[in-house]
């Protein structure tokens, strides 16, 4: 939902076929992670827990803001907890799109399941900053960002196996 220019997300995936070892070494190794990320132009690690994305921006079609699906998000993303005793991974984002900054967080609880598989629920908030009012006024910010999401979690899940 979306409150001021911040929205927030959660939700839970299961990487069935994938243990729990296998899924934290996974999870945490964002230079894993990031060559799966839907719409990704251009990556580069900075150091053993971050890296610097490009991506091609997937807002939808709207005539009026046409140049809009052709701008490309820049976001430094880091691996900001790795704790291993609570199941429990964080990541923080900040980035720009449109000359707009944005930032956010991610929080992950990987828990096994049956035998080889992992649940991971998973919490997210995103500030939009300008772009939420920008955006909102043509599209449903709930449902694009949504998508986003749903985009994201299948493309791990693919990666994970």
């Amino acid at each position: 939902r979306l409150r001021n220019h911040a929205m927030e997300l959660n939700g839970e995936f299961e990487l069935g076929g994938v243990g729990l070892d296998e899924a934290w070494r996974f999870l945490g190794d964002l230079k894993r992670i990031t060559p799966c990320l839907p719409n990704l132009v251009d990556w580069g690690a900075i150091d053993d827990r971050s890296v610097r994305a490009r991506f091609k921006a997937n807002i939808g079609v709207i005539p009026s803001l046409e140049y809009l699906s052709r701008v490309t998000a820049d976001v430094v993303i880091r691996v900001e907890r790795l704790d291993r005793d609570n199941n429990a991974i964080e990541y923080s984002f900040d980035g720009k799109a449109a000359g707009i900054r944005y930032s956010g967080k991610i929080r992950l609880a990987v828990m096994p399941m049956a035998e080889n598989s992992t649940k991971v629920s998973w919490r997210a908030e995103v500030d939009l900053g300008r772009l939420a009012p920008l955006l909102s006024r043509f599209v449903n910010l709930d449902e694009v960002v949504g998508g986003i999401v749903r985009d994201v979690v299948d493309s791990i899940k693919k990666c994970a196996r």
